[in-house]
Formats: C-alpha cells, sequence, structure tokens
C-alpha cells in the first residue's frame, strides 16, 4: 500500500499541533512541579537573578535553570500566563515527533517513521508533557537529538553529528542533569560493544569533546556555588545520590514498573508491541545488526537502567519513548507489508482487547466517582466510541485485513486523545483548581493593596502564591499558621484577607464570629486529602 506523503504528512503533524497545544492556555497550573516552575521563571524576571531558582513552597523543585530561562523568555513574548509556560515544553514535543520523521526516515523509511512519529505523538503520556510544563517535555527533545546524532556518527561517521551530539548533551544536562548522560552513555556502550561499525564511535572523543559538553553546566554551577553554595550541595544530594540509595516522595516501585507502564501508555498500539519486542531483541545475539538492532539499543539505553532504581516515576524513562514508537511504527510498516507472521497479530490483538476494556473501565470508574452526571455521560460517551473503534481494528486483524485495521486504530488514537484532551481535561481541572479559584475570589472581592495571611499550608502547593502573587500584586503576603500573628494582622490592617485551614477557622470565628466565609475546595492531586479553603476578607 502506497501513502500520498505529500498531503497525509502534512494533516498527520497538524493533527499532533492540534493534540500538543489544545487547551495550554485554560488548564490551570499542576502542582507541585508545574507551579514551582512557574513560580521560579516569574521571580527570575522580577529578581533579574537568573542563577539560583527561588519561589515559595518550591525548594525541592530546584533544578538546572534551562528551562525556567525559556519560561521567562516566554512570559517576556506572551505575557505570565500559563500558555507562555506550556510553549516552549509544546514546541520541543512537536520538534521531537519531527525529528523522529525526518531523521528516520534514513534508518527505517518514511512510511516507517511517518507511523513512529504518530505512535509517539498519540501514546498516552509524551503528548500530556505538553500539557504539563515539567522538564522531561524538553529534555525528550534532547534525548532524541543525542540519539539520532549518534546513529548517524555510528553509521556514517559523519563529524557535524558529533556536535549536535554534544550540544544535545549539553542542554539536556542544564534542563535536567544526569539522565542524559546515563542514556547517551549506554546507547554508546551497547552499540560499541555489538555493532561491527563500532570504531566509527571513535571520532566522538569523550576525553576531549566531552569537556565542552560539561562546561555550561559547570559554569553555571560555579555561578550558583557563589551565590549559594549550600543549594549546590542540596542538588547533588536530592536529585543524584538519593535517586541512587533510595526513593524521594515515596515515588518507587518494583522491578517491572515501568514495562507495565509502557504497555499502559502505548496501549493504542499493543498489537504491534509483542512482535516489535521479539525484533528488537533477536538482532543482539543473531546477525545482522539491523535497524531493529538500533530501535533496541534505543529503547534498553532509555529504559532498562531505571527498572533497577528504586526511585521511580513514569518520566524517568522518557528517553525511551521514540524507541518504543519506532519499533512499533517499524512493525507497522511491515505488517502492511505482509512481511511479518500474521499470528503475532492475531495472538496480540487478545491482550490488545483486555487491556483496552480494562483501561476503559478505569476511566469510566473515575469519571463516575469524581465527576458531574453530565461530564460522565460525556466520558462513558468518548469511552465507548474509542471501545468500538479498538475492537473494530482488531476484527479488521483477524480478517486479516491488516491496511485497513492499523488506519482505524491510528484514527482510534487521534480522536480519543483529542477528545479527552478538549473536552474532559477541563473538566478534571475544575475539580483540583482550588488555589486559583481562591486568587480569583480575593482579587474579585479584596482591596488591591490588602494584606494577604495564607494560614493554609496543606500540602504547600506552589500555585496558590503564584496565582496570589498574579492577580494581587499590590498586596503585601504573609505565609504563617501562627495564630497570634495572624490576629495581630487582621486587628490592625485596614484592608485584610485571612486563607485559614480547618482547625484556624475554627478558632478564628470563636472571636470574629460575625465575617462572611467563603469556602474553596478541591481535591488535591499529589497527595491524600483536600484542599479547604476558609477565606475571610476585611476591607475599608
Amino acid at each position: 500500500m502506497r501513502l500520498n506523503f505529500e498531503w497525509k504528512t502534512i494533516l498527520v503533524f497538524v493533527a499532533l499541533t492540534a493534540i500538543v497545544f489544545v487547551n495550554n492556555g485554560k488548564i490551570s497550573l499542576w502542582d507541585q512541579d508545574e507551579a514551582a516552575y512557574a513560580g521560579f521563571a516569574k521571580r527570575m524576571i522580577e529578581t533579574h537573578n537568573y542563577i539560583v531558582p527561588n519561589f515559595t513552597w518550591s525548594e525541592p523543585h530546584r533544578k538546572p535553570p534551562l528551562h525556567f530561562w525559556l519560561i521567562a523568555l516566554s512570559y517576556k513574548i506572551f505575557g505570565v500566563n500559563t500558555f507562555a509556560l506550556r510553549f516552549f515544553v509544546a514546541l520541543a514535543l512537536l520538534g521531537t515527533y519531527l525529528m523522529v520523521y525526518f531523521f528516520g526516515k534514513k534508518f527505517i523509511g518514511e512510511q516507517a517513521a511517518l507511523f513512529s512519529a504518530i505512535v509517539l505523538g498519540t501514546n498516552f503520556f509524551a503528548p500530556l508533557l505538553g500539557k504539563v510544563a515539567v522538564t522531561d517535555g524538553l529534555l525528550l527533545f534532547f534525548h532524541t537529538l543525542a540519539g539520532f546524532s549518534l546513529l548517524n556518527v555510528l553509521l556514517w561517521r559523519k563529524w557535524k553529528y558529533v556536535f549536535w551530539f554534544y550540544f544535545a548533551i549539553a542542554l539536556g544536562l542544564l534542563v535536567k542533569g544526569p539522565p542524559i548522560l546515563i542514556f547517551t552513555g549506554f546507547f554508546v556502550i551497547i552499540l560499541f560493544i555489538f555493532h561491527p561499525k563500532r570504531k566509527n564511535l571513535i571520532i566522538l572523543h569523550p576525553y576531549l569533546f566531552g569537556w565542552f559538553a560539561l562546561l555550561p553546566l559547570f559554569i553555571w554551577g560555579y555561578l550558583a556555588w557563589k551565590q549559594n553554595p549550600q543549594f549546590v550541595k542540596w542538588l547533588i544530594d536530592w536529585y543524584i545520590l538519593r535517586r541512587i540509595h533510595g526513593a524521594v516522595f515515596g515515588q518507587t516501585g518494583p522491578v517491572g514498573y515501568y514495562l507495565v507502564t509502557i504497555i499502559i501508555f502505548f496501549s493504542p498500539y499493543f498489537v504491534f508491541l509483542p512482535a516489535a519486542f521479539k525484533n528488537m531483541l533477536k538482532p543482539f545475539w543473531q546477525k545482522p545488526k539491523n535497524q531493529w538492532f538500533l530501535i533496541g539499543a534505543w529503547t534498553i539505553s532509555g529504559w532498562l537502567f531505571y527498572e533497577f532504581l528504586k526511585s521511580k516515576l513514569p518520566a524517568y524513562v522518557i528517553a525511551a519513548y521514540p524507541g518504543f514508537a519506532m519499533a512499533i511504527g517499524f512493525q507497522m510498516y511491515l505488517s502492511a507489508k505482509d512481511k511479518i507472521d500474521i499470528k503475532w497479530l492475531k495472538y496480540s490483538s487478545i491482550f490488545h482487547g483486555l487491556i483496552a476494556l480494562a483501561l476503559a473501565a478505569g476511566l469510566v470508574y473515575v469519571g463516575k466517582k469524581f465527576l458531574s452526571t453530565a461530564t460522565y455521560d460525556q466520558i462513558l460517551g468518548i469511552v465507548t466510541l474509542y471501545l468500538l473503534l479498538t475492537f473494530y481494528g482488531l476484527v479488521l486483524i483477524w480478517l486479516e485485513k491488516i491496511n485497513k485495521s492499523y488506519k482505524v486504530l491510528v484514527i482510534n488514537a487521534f480522536t480519543f486523545l483529542f477528545l479527552f484532551l478538549a473536552l474532559i481535561l477541563p473538566k478534571i481541572d475544575n475539580l483540583r483548581n482550588a488555589p486559583f479559584k481562591a486568587a480569583s475570589y480575593i482579587h474579585n472581592n479584596a482591596s488591591i493593596n490588602s494584606t494577604i495571611v495564607v494560614a493554609n499550608h496543606y500540602g504547600d502547593p506552589p500555585s496558590l502564591p503564584f496565582y496570589l502573587e498574579k492577580f494581587m500584586p499590590s498586596s503585601k503576603i504573609i505565609y504563617t499558621e501562627n495564630y497570634q500573628k495572624i490576629q495581630q494582622v487582621f486587628d490592625t490592617a485596614n484592608n485584610c484577607v485571612l486563607i485559614l485551614n480547618p482547625k484556624l477557622k475554627e478558632k478564628f470565628f470563636s472571636k470574629y464570629s460575625g465575617y462572611y466565609v467563603k469556602h474553596i475546595e478541591s481535591i488535591a492531586i499529589d497527595r491524600p486529602g483536600r484542599l479547604d479553603y476558609f477565606i475571610v476578607i476585611k476591607r475599608y
């Protein structure tokens, strides 16, 4: 089967762009990390200190600064808002998809590369990085640039890609530190041990050029040390030493955790995954070292190491996602060309159907528990459509209409993801955005020069100080749960706002019973319990 790439490729990337950017300016900040990063960039602009990131309730989320610099640049272009916050991450995702297509054409062919870009852009994890401006979306871009540059050096000994390889490492280090060294280090080692063209890797000269890749991080580290040595010590301890020996914030899981998450996140294309795994692993003990070996080496380099760390989050293995996407995309291409045993697809389709049912049941259960009846009906309709198209595609596989089946599965993935992000995500946002609602209420009802006392530290969500500073820039904000301090401020300030926790609210109203209290609540995404803000406004 032949596709018309001149218009279908453009259509694919228009659809991927829509998925990446839909609702980016409407969804409120996600606590903790995204809100902290939003605050770091905002504070950098205000203080002109672009070296050491600082923001209220955000100390555990400090990192190297490139991500925060880009957010600050975006703020200056678009203003301080969530679209600006997520702009460069969304752009990095699109750049990653384009790299998978344009670079992938050299390794697995045009059609397989297009399928790979589609798979990466419509799995259930990577596109969400465009909705939450964490560092991993930007890091994925540099992982992918480093990976393709390394393959170009290996196969064709092209010097310009030595530059791009170290350029990607240098900027990846400035985004999140060691992860890009782990990925590229393991990738180089695997290629050097197993690939017959290993001698081409000598031109990397890491003992010489590696220092240039480390130099930007060292310069920033030196400047940060001059400002705050304790920050640099903390950074090394928190992001390297603790994650080697244990877990932080309880973010842990058993060996196999990442394999399970990958199966779940790539479930729209699971039917191709078992055969892809087999084909990736086979060249490690058999010849020739073909495209499957390169894809397998990429995937293993970004994935396997993290299975044995105690500290775990889905984003830790993001470097492996282009590898998994290319494996699935290449397998789709071979399936379309009838170059594989159809039994693999038929047997896999049974498990594909079970996974789809389990995910759909989970979404429906969660929707019924937390969402309104109208929204639940909406999610039920989207899930039903997803299941119908999924099983239609799997039936086509059993009928051996392979070309038609993967078209159905691709359209299904695009449709489900876009509808979920466009229609359901805003409803989920409304369940967890108490900090935004609290700051908006204060903005609409309090004096612009109020003294605001935040006496509710539950969860320390950085989004609350971010929105308070954004909506009430002329106000003085005090953070304390000391009741005597709260009482003193309330008695002496003409215009005052109190944001109380439940216990302080009861204590306060035992004396000040005549004031109106506004109760704003939502679920807390990152911990058990709820966010309960009791707001009292005093103005003259």
